[in-house]
C-alpha cells in the first residue's frame, strides 16, 4: 500500500492529542520540581533531650543522623532505632507540608508549555516528510507504526507512574561494616526501620554510634537511589523526548529511527 499520486496521506489530531497530554504531565513535573527546589536544602529534626538528631541534605540527597552524648539518659537502647524512624517521618512531614505550600502557591501563577508552532509541530513536520517520500512511502508499514506509537504512550502513563512508584516504595536493607546497625531505606530515601545492637550501644561511643548508622543507611540508599530523570527506564523515555525533537516523530514513523 502506497500513497496515491499527488495526494499525501492525510494525518488526524490523534499524535498531537498525545504530545499535549504528554506537555500536561511534563508541566506537573516541572511544578514539582521547582517546589522541590524552593524547600530549604537542609532540613533537621532532633528528639525533645536534643540528643538525637537527624538532617537532609536535599541538594546531595543524603539523609545523616547523629547521636550525641547523654543519649542513655533519655533513651533506652531498644528505642534509639525507633526514635531515629520516628525523627524521619517528623522530617518528611514537614518537607511535605513546605513543598504542598510551595505547590500551592506556583499553580496560582502556572503558566503550561505552549505547544510548538503548527508549522514546526511534530505533526506538520510528518506531513512534510510525508510528501517528500512521495511514491516511496509504505503506508501499511507507516500506519503499523504510528499505531504502535500511540497504543505505547496511551499504555505508557499509567505504566510509567507504575513503575516510578514502585521505585519509591521498595525497601532495601543494608548492614554496617561493624554488623551493629542495620537499615532498611524505601526508594525516596526515607529511613523506614533501623535495627541496632543493644549491647553495643550500651558500650560504645555517641560518634561510632553514629557514624555506623550513617554508613548502613547510606549503603541501603545506594542501592535504592533512583534515576535523576525519574522516566528513565519507562515507556514514556522515548515518546517524551520528541518533544523537544519533533522531527523524531517522523523518522520513527518513516522506519528511520
Amino acid at each position: 500500500m502506497t500513497a496515491p499520486v499527488g495526494h499525501p496521506l492525510q494525518l488526524d489530531e490523534e499524535p498531537m492529542n498525545d504530545a499535549d497530554r504528554i506537555l500536561d504531565f511534563r508541566d506537573e513535573l516541572d511544578r514539582d520540581a521547582r517546589a522541590h527546589a524552593a524547600a530549604p536544602t537542609m532540613s533537621t529534626a532532633s528528639d525533645s533531650s536534643g540528643s538525637v538528631g537527624v538532617a537532609f541534605d536535599s541538594d546531595a540527597r543524603v539523609l545523616s543522623v547523629v547521636v550525641r552524648d547523654g543519649w542513655l539518659a533519655t533513651h533506652a537502647p531498644s528505642e534509639l532505632g525507633p526514635v531515629i524512624v520516628d525523627l524521619v517521618v517528623q522530617l518528611a512531614a514537614e518537607r511535605a507540608r513546605q513543598w504542598g505550600e510551595t505547590v500551592a502557591e506556583d499553580e496560582t501563577a502556572r503558566v503550561a508549555t505552549p505547544l510548538p508552532p503548527q508549522s514546526e509541530s511534530p505533526g506538520a513536520l510528518l506531513q512534510s516528510a510525508l510528501v517528500d517520500a512521495g511514491d516511496s512511502l509504505d503506508v501499511a508499514a507507516m500506519l503499523g507504526r504510528m499505531m504502535t506509537m500511540l497504543e505505547e504512550v496511551n499504555a505508557g502513563m499509567d505504566s510509567a507512574m507504575q513503575i516510578v512508584t514502585t521505585r519509591l516504595s521498595t525497601s532495601h536493607v543494608a548492614t554496617s561494616a561493624g554488623g551493629h546497625a542495620r537499615a532498611t531505606v524505601d526508594g525516596s530515601g526515607a529511613v523506614t526501620a533501623l535495627q541496632l545492637d543493644e549491647p553495643w550501644l550500651r558500650a560504645e561511643s555517641p560518634a561510632d554510634i553514629t557514624r555506623e548508622i550513617n554508613q548502613a543507611i547510606a549503603i541501603a540508599a545506594a542501592a535504592g537511589a533512583a534515576p535523576t530523570n525519574p522516566f528513565v527506564g519507562t515507556p514514556l523515555e522515548r515518546y517524551g523526548a520528541l518533544l523537544d525533537d519533533p522531527s523524531a516523530l517522523s523518522r520513527i514513523f518513516l522506519g528511520k529511527d
